[in-house]
């Protein structure tokens, strides 16, 4: 069984009725602190921060988890900008979305794969493990489309692909669930 954990800032909705920090800079920044903290606890080993948004004291996590050096940290946040993507490239993998400014739905591109795989090698070298994961969306009505779209991105050696499946009766998700995944060749 593979584990990740995935993170991302968050948007202003979601934390501002919550009286959560909503500035972008600063939710970055604590993204980042907090993910050291995740890894420093991952350890096994007594961890503490004394950092600029979160303190902890000698703190031991048991068990430890069985992937090691420690699960993989997807990064989530708008593609191709360059908080979110620097975020990713530090560490193992991508689920990002496709940036817009007007909000609609863009899927990734075989030529957004490859700047990413390409800004990664760059950044950290060619054999590093990096997993690309695209999708987010529902799937199409038109399955070929669909099929057409995941197997450019099977070429393009995306490691993962997801949907999303609306909020809605279990009927749906069971019959979703039964119809199986679309696979490429």
């Amino acid at each position: 069984m593979y584990c990740f954990k995935g993170c991302g800032n968050g948007r202003d909705a979601d934390f501002a009725h919550l009286g959560e920090e909503t500035n972008d800079r600063q939710c970055a920044a604590m993204l980042d602190e907090a993910l050291d903290i995740i890894v420093g606890l991952w350890s096994g080993q007594p961890f503490s921060c004394q950092g600029g948004h979160f303190n902890l004291q000698e703190v031991t996590f048991l068990p430890k988890p069985v992937q090691q050096p420690r699960l993989p940290i997807w990064v989530g946040g708008g593609w191709p900008l360059k908080g979110p993507t620097q975020r990713a490239i530090h560490w193992d993998g991508s689920c990002m979305y496709q940036y817009t400014n007007g909000g609609a739905w863009q899927d990734w591109t075989p030529e957004d794969v490859q700047a990413l795989q390409s800004m990664v090698e760059t950044q950290r070298g060619p054999d590093v493990s990096f997993d690309i994961r695209v999708g987010g969306r529902e799937r199409k009505d038109d399955l070929e489309q669909e099929q057409m779209f995941r197997q450019s991105m099977a070429e393009a050696d995306v490691t993962w692909h997801s949907e999303f499946i609306p909020p809605c009766e279990p009927a749906f998700v069971r019959a979703q669930i039964m119809q199986g995944p679309l696979r490429v060749e």
